[in-house]
């Protein structure tokens, strides 16, 4: 396996896949590996230079994960009624689905959704 193929899949994408990022844009790594970001207004694919490899090896920047059509995500829950930290869904690409996904609330883990309750429920305190 080549060190392109271990990086990426060390921060969770393939090779060639468009990749939503932490802070909004849209992203991928070629085969040659490049590490490019799609600009909207010029709809071009435009290579960026190492100080972006910089932002992604350092965690920075990172991939947001998206489920694939039916896998089902956890997302963040405050509920006044019951201990729930979290919600349970399946990926159907629907408008409440992009609505979680634009705002970073989607997560592979009960786990993981969990800690992000309890950081918002940090926050207002």
């Amino acid at each position: 396996m080549s060190l392109l193929n271990v990086m990426c899949k060390e921060i969770g994408v393939e090779v060639g896949e468009e990749w939503l990022g932490n802070d909004g844009d849209k992203y991928k790594i070629t085969k040659n590996g490049e590490l490019q970001c799609w600009f909207n207004v010029a709809r071009v694919w435009n290579t960026l230079d190492n100080e972006w490899y910089r932002r992604l090896l350092t965690g920075e920047l990172k991939p947001i994960w998206k489920p694939k059509e039916g896998e089902g995500y956890y997302v963040p829950r405050i509920s006044y009624y019951g201990n729930a930290r979290y919600d349970f869904y399946y990926w159907g690409d629907n408008d409440v689905d992009n609505w979680f996904l634009r705002n970073n609330l989607i997560f592979k883990t009960e786990e993981e959704a969990i800690e992000f309750t309890n950081k918002m429920l940090e926050v207002v305190k």
